[in-house]
């Protein structure tokens, strides 16, 4: 699943309010929230670990890039407990 927000809804606090929500639904669920972000998304990563996600693993290649190359994913997890 993606959840991403618009460009005119960018840095307006829409994808934190969506994080958010999804760790209420974790929490209550006694769930964790895994997700997968590009090495290069530095926006994403401030996000997620302010949200307290950390990093626990990193997919070497795992995404396509403009110029024919490759980036890193980081994976990342957040838990209630």
């Amino acid at each position: 699943m993606n959840i991403v927000t618009t460009l005119s809804a960018q840095r307006q606090g829409v994808a934190k309010q969506l994080l958010q929500h999804i760790q209420r639904q974790a929490r209550d669920q006694r769930a964790e929230v895994m997700l997968e972000v590009r090495l290069s998304n530095h926006a994403a990563l401030g996000l997620y670990q302010g949200c307290g996600f950390a990093i626990i693993a990193r997919r070497k290649d795992y995404y396509p890039t403009l110029a024919d190359g490759r980036e890193d994913a980081l994976v990342m997890r957040w838990s209630a407990n």
